[in-house]
């Protein structure tokens, strides 16, 4: 038995989307090996639900990994659409911080030349007023007195008309002056506001980055995780082959243990019937049966109908591959065998019509464990677990282990 996609040959395991070849077969001019030693059929037994034990181990650990990457993947998905989003966020604000960054610098620098021209407007009007005084004190103030002396009148109208002069000119550049000034305050209100936008804007692009920084340490906290997951993956998936291996061989020694095992009992015939074996076979298989419990399966329906679907009873109201009675589980109720194909347009004795109905007992009418049978790597354990849960006939445990056992460990011994 193999658990992987093909025994032999190419071995296809399915890592996250990725299908990764590569060879399991021996060499192919390698020398054949001989047969293993047979061992007691119990121990044999017991490697076997070991190995399958590490299998589910494994099998378990591959399927957390790749809830783990598939949640991975979702969180980069995610991230991925967030950084996309930051980004465009992060240019917008960038270009807006940077033409109110320009126009605050435009702006210091016409209110810096502004109140430098106010400076040297005021400079210029100190200036001339102390030049107009003294000037006038200099040049003229005694010269004036003089004429005041010796004119008086006209020359103190002379001397008032000049004053006047000077106090007009004064109150003009004055005037000019505080225009100036004016101007330079101004400019200095712009500026300000300027700087302020300035700043809201560059701050707004702060923020921006920050999460565009965070979405990109998310984007590459999410591929870390992805990668991890998937390393995982592979590794459980490369410890699930490796159990492959050993459980074809566990089964090789088991195959052996087993044939020698029937060889020495002889407690009963050879099987020679079963025409529907091999669906019952395939169909268990395909919902995840051990072939141990198969086995034990066709070991109780060996006894029962000789794996025929269309066996009746002689003389009693056994039908079908279980002889499942008539008046009872074979036609009696709604959870009958016929009730089950009608509703379902199958035809009752159809051996795929009868592996169903099986099945539909098992998880919804007996109290049969299920998952665990389904496990079972004790082809004996398994035929009298069906027995006595399933089947429950008068067969002594004695019996059912001489008899139906060995049908069972014949019917493994043939199919697997």
């Amino acid at each position: 038995m193999g658990f992987l996609t093909a025994r032999r040959g190419i071995v296809l395991l399915a890592l996250s989307g990725t299908l990764i070849l590569g060879p399991l077969s021996p060499a192919v001019n390698a020398a054949p090996e001989s047969p293993p030693d047979p061992i007691p059929v119990s121990d044999a037994a017991a490697a076997l639900a070991d190995i399958r034990a590490d299998r589910k181990e494994a099998e378990a650990r591959a399927a957390e990994a790749e809830v783990r990457a598939g949640d991975a993947a979702a969180r980069l998905g995610v991230a991925q659409d967030a950084v996309a989003a930051a980004a465009a966020v992060d240019r917008d604000t960038e270009a807006k911080a940077a033409v109110a960054t320009s126009d605050a610098r435009k702006a210091t620098a016409a209110e810096t030349k502004a109140r430098d021209n106010a400076r040297e407007a005021e400079a210029a009007l100190s200036r001339m007023a102390r030049n107009a005084y003294i000037n006038a004190m200099a040049d003229s103030d005694l010269e004036l007195f003089a004429s005041f002396a010796a004119d008086g009148p006209e020359a103190l109208n002379a001397l008032a008309r000049r004053d006047m002069a000077y106090d007009n000119l004064g109150d003009a550049s004055l005037v000019d002056a505080q225009r100036t000034v004016k101007v330079a305050t101004d400019a200095g209100v712009l500026a300000q506001q300027k700087q302020t936008v300035s700043d809201a804007a560059t701050a707004d692009y702060q923020r921006a980055h920050d999460t565009l920084v965070a979405a990109r340490r998310e984007v590459s906290a999410a591929e870390r995780e992805r990668a991890a997951a998937n390393s995982d993956i592979r590794a459980a998936t490369a410890d699930a082959a490796k159990t492959d291996v050993r459980y074809d061989k566990a089964q090789e020694v088991y195959k052996v243990s087993l044939e020698k095992s029937l060889a020495e009992s002889g407690s009963s015939a050879p099987i020679s019937q079963g025409p529907a074996a091999d669906v019952v076979w395939k169909m268990f298989k395909a919902e995840g049966f051990s072939e141990e419990s198969i086995a034990g399966i066709l070991g109780n329906l060996q006894q029962e109908s000789g794996v025929d679907p269309t066996a009746v009873q002689a003389g009693g109201p056994g039908r079908g591959l279980a002889q499942w009675s008539m008046g009872g589980r074979w036609d009696n109720g709604s959870s009958s065998l016929i009730s089950f194909a009608s509703s379902q347009g199958l035809d009752p004795w159809s051996a795929r019509t009868q592996v169903q109905f099986m099945l539909y007992e098992m998880q919804n009418v007996l109290s049969f464990d299920v998952e665990s049978f389904k496990d079972m790597t004790d082809i004996l354990a398994a035929t009298v677990y069906f027995h006595d849960v399933f089947e429950g006939s008068a067969d002594s445990a004695d019996f059912v282990r001489a008899v139906r056992g060995n049908y069972a460990l014949q019917w493994y011994a043939r199919l697997s």
